[in-house]
């Protein structure tokens, strides 16, 4: 224990924490513009005030973070015997005399925000794809009746025409796909970590390898959503080929 364990606890904790709820949010909101066809607002008026959504979001965000370290660590932090924060092996987290703080106040955002990413995302690849649409709010499955009626009104269109809404089924089908790629980093990333936070739990003795290798996964977590948003949305980062020029 100390005012070194208790920074890097309170960082680490907030980094775990960080990352599931923002990647979170970024998939709640790609799933709302593109399937559902919401529109949200940039900006929100508070009287005077007008407000940018995604500063509320992040502010939302971080006091949420804040308030789950800051107030069991002001519980329990300056217990004697067991200190909130406290050495837990290779680095400092909470104290393994808080299983349900480890498990609620950490644990529990990273594999709920898996999860529900996995499912929309699942979602926004087979709307993509056609194969699910809809329709004022509600989810249905493509009937076959409807599709065999769509090719029969295409049959009719132009070489041109078919050419264009074959390349854009081509597109939709591309991007459903790359889309499933950023819940699966997301999970690949965390799963490690996980296992061996989940191991170590319950009594275990876990190699200092493979330690380190689930530890050194985690904290590339952001290089790889960085890479993996550069190579599946090029249009949108500067400096890449098919990026918009400046402004």
């Amino acid at each position: 224990k100390g005012p070194i364990c208790t920074a890097q606890s309170v960082l680490e904790q907030m980094g775990d924490v960080g990352v599931a709820l923002t990647t979170l949010v970024i998939a709640s909101h790609t799933f709302i513009i593109l399937v559902l066809r919401w529109h949200t607002p940039a900006r929100i008026s508070i009287k005077s005030l007008s407000i940018p959504v995604p500063a509320i979001v992040l502010s939302l965000i971080w006091l949420f973070i804040t308030l789950a370290i800051a107030i069991p660590a002001g519980l329990h932090q300056n217990n004697p015997d067991k200190p909130y924060f406290s050495r837990t092996g290779y680095w400092c987290w909470i104290n393994e005399s808080y299983p349900k703080e480890r498990i609620g106040l950490e644990y529990f955002w990273l594999w709920a925000a898996a999860f529900i990413q996995i499912i929309l995302y699942v979602f926004l690849a087979l709307v993509l794809r056609g194969l699910v649409v809809v329709e004022n709010g509600r989810f249905g499955w493509a009937s076959k009746s409807k599709s065999s009626e769509q090719r029969d009104d295409y049959s009719y269109d132009s070489d041109g025409a078919r050419e264009a809404r074959d390349e854009a089924a081509r597109v939709a089908n591309r991007t459903a796909m790359q889309m499933l790629f950023y819940p699966l980093v997301y999970i690949i990333t965390i799963f490690p970590i996980s296992i061996a936070r989940w191991v170590s739990f319950s009594g275990t003795a876990i190699p200092s390898a493979a330690t380190m290798f689930a530890d050194i996964m985690f904290c590339s977590s952001g290089f790889l959503n960085v890479l993996l948003y550069t190579i599946t949305r090029p249009g949108v980062v500067r400096g890449s080929p098919q990026a918009p020029p400046p402004s």
